[in-house]
């Protein structure tokens, strides 16, 4: 990994203390950068990290309205 790149995972785990495996600090960091890239919604970033077996898919982010939305009971609420 960069040492970059090394550095901001350093910070975002020191500050969200996400997950003690490294593949999982980098998924939340990733999911999150992309998150707040395209939404102001305050988010834990351990929402955002897969936990079963691994499919190979780091993240999907699915908005609504500008809304991230997380479950279908949220999408059911917004519609």
């Amino acid at each position: 990994m960069h040492r970059v790149v090394k550095a901001h995972l350093a910070d975002f785990q020191k500050k969200f203390a996400v997950s003690d495996q490294e593949s999982k600090q980098f998924e939340a960091f990733v999911n999150y950068v992309v998150l707040r890239t395209f939404s102001a919604d305050v988010i834990d970033p351990k929402d955002l990290v897969y936990e079963g077996d691994d499919p190979g898919v780091d993240g999907i982010l699915i908005f609504i309205d500008d809304s991230y939305v997380s479950s279908v009971e949220e999408v059911d609420d917004i519609f």
